[in-house]
């Protein structure tokens, strides 16, 4: 009696209607498995795809800046959608895709958004932060523990409250350029070497430059604002807490000065950070 030949189900069948990992033999699902990684993440910034999609960009700690595809969370019924917000600091599952990976599960770890929403200042400052991040981190999946440490401790320090959010962004800024490979001197020469102090702050020469190295167009800060720049470079607080209102503007111009510098263009969200000298030592 000849044998009745076996039914095949079609893979497109499967996938569509009951899943792979359900009705597929044990060789078809490793041919079909999706491949998935979970990371601790900071949302950086989000826009639309489609109708009811967002692309979502996150500094993850193991993974780097990765951009995925999470769908469906502008519909009112999603559940990530309100976990998916700038600052937010969670816990992601991704499938990798085709070009861009998608995000399945996202659990909150601690929504920083909802608290710096409160204050204009801290929220601009937060703009900036995660902007800086982003342009600090250029390849997409090439690994910078530092970076999200970094972040993440800005973050969690401005919901706090503990320092003057103008302080904590020009820490930030000077620390993670310093992160990327770019630290400013603020001791000794940053061209030759020499023992300081000195007078004279180079932007393109990378920090205080002594008077054999100083180059035309050099700044001249006074010593308090070069003393502030060094304790917020070092994480002083005593020394950043304490300094005058004068000093903070002189160092966070040069701060300013010498992230452009090095990013070749300025930060858009920068101009519109919130600086207002009235709360400052709040």
């Amino acid at each position: 009696m000849a044998k009745r030949p076996q039914t095949l189900t079609p893979s497109w069948l499967l996938t569509e209607h009951v899943g792979v990992a359900a009705c597929a033999t044990p060789a078809s699902r490793t041919q079909w498995s999706v491949p998935l990684y979970r990371d601790e993440a900071i949302v950086l910034r989000s826009h639309k795809l489609g109708e009811a999609d967002r692309i979502v960009t996150l500094l993850t700690r193991q993974h780097g800046r990765v951009r995925a595809v999470a769908k469906g969370v502008r519909k009112t019924s999603s559940r990530i959608g309100a976990r998916l917000e700038p600052f937010s600091h969670v816990d992601v599952q991704f499938y990798e895709g085709r070009n861009l990976d998608n995000i399945s599960q996202v659990e909150t770890i601690d929504p920083h958004g909802a608290a710096l929403a409160q204050d204009y200042g801290r929220w601009t400052t937060a703009h900036a932060m995660v902007e800086t991040a982003e342009r600090l981190t250029p390849v997409e999946r090439e690994p910078s523990v530092q970076q999200y440490v970094l972040l993440l401790s800005g973050l969690r320090s401005l919901v706090s409250g503990d320092h003057d959010a103008p302080l904590i962004l020009d820490s930030y800024l000077l620390r993670s350029l310093s992160i990327a490979g770019w630290s400013p001197s603020f001791d000794e020469c940053a061209r030759c070497g020499v023992a300081g102090p000195h007078r004279a702050f180079s932007v393109a020469g990378g920090g205080m430059v002594c008077s054999g190295c100083r180059a035309p167009g050099a700044a001249a800060p006074s010593p308090p604002a070069v003393a502030l720049l060094a304790a917020l470079l070092s994480g002083d607080w005593a020394v950043a807490d304490a300094s005058e209102v004068r000093e903070r503007r002189e160092a966070s111009g040069l701060v300013a000065a010498f992230l452009q510098w090095h990013l070749e263009r300025g930060l858009r969200s920068l101009p519109l950070v919130d600086r207002d000298d009235r709360k400052l030592g709040s």
